[in-house]
């Protein structure tokens, strides 16, 4: 039976950046059939987290083969990057993943990946989301992130 993994997240988070990575590391050793959903979920509370995301979004719908590396360089960037500077990070880290810078600015200045950040945000708050990383598998909501926590909901669920 294949699970679903849910992960509403926050590209300027560092708790996010952590459970990114124990996820990427650890479920490909547990041999299950899961299937990973990234929901944007930017905290008010942190000022360059909508401005990713919605770039974010555009690489997911420009280059969907690549939408993992680009939230990934966010995460690992986050130390580096500012309100002033997210926007030119963006242009750098797509173009380091072959999306066409044409294409890449018109969506960003669209309108149409923040309204799909805010319907993503929307979806969150829907199931009770208050901070992240919030994780959900079976769309039941996984109490952490930490992979004690995640994998014993995941071998529960697998054995349903």
């Amino acid at each position: 039976a294949t699970l679903v993994l849910v992960e509403f997240s926050d590209l300027q988070c560092p708790h996010c950046k952590r459970s990114q990575h124990i996820l990427d590391t650890e479920l490909p050793k547990t041999g299950l059939k899961v299937k990973r959903y990234f929901k944007h979920y930017p905290l008010d509370i942190h000022p360059w987290a909508m401005p990713a995301a919605v770039a974010a979004v555009c690489v997911e719908r420009l280059k969907p083969a690549a939408a993992a590396k680009f939230r990934d360089r966010f995460f690992d960037s986050q130390e580096s990057i500012t309100l002033e500077t997210v926007r030119a990070k963006a242009f750098d880290f797509a173009k380091a993943d072959g999306v066409p810078a044409d294409a890449f600015k018109k969506c960003l200045d669209s309108g149409d990946a923040q309204k799909a950040v805010e319907a993503q945000r929307a979806e969150g708050d829907s199931v009770g989301v208050t901070g992240t990383p919030a994780l959900f598998v079976n769309g039941r909501r996984v109490r952490g992130y930490g992979w004690p926590e995640v994998k014993a909901v995941l071998d529960e669920l697998s054995k349903k």
